[in-house]
């Protein structure tokens, strides 16, 4: 189970590995706790800005940060 969050909004997933045909097809639940707990990351408050130094509350089972850069896009629905 792995959970992100950039404080507009967040997201959880789950993933289970396996080594044989079809096994693929549990239904993985992901836990629904949004609780805080007592770690925080720091965040970009301006998605857009240079300056990241805003910091976000974890939640859950939240336990490391990660940083990273990419490109932000708009992209047409057909």
């Amino acid at each position: 189970m792995f959970s992100y969050d950039f404080g507009t909004g967040h997201s959880d997933a789950a993933l289970h590995c396996c080594e044989t045909d079809g096994c693929n097809t549990l239904d993985l639940s992901v836990p629904r706790v949004r609780t805080p707990n007592s770690l925080r990351c720091f965040t970009c408050a301006d998605p857009g800005g240079s300056v990241c130094n805003d910091t976000l509350r974890c939640v859950g089972a939240q336990d490391r940060c990660v940083s990273g850069n990419g490109l932000r896009q708009k992209v047409a629905a057909l």
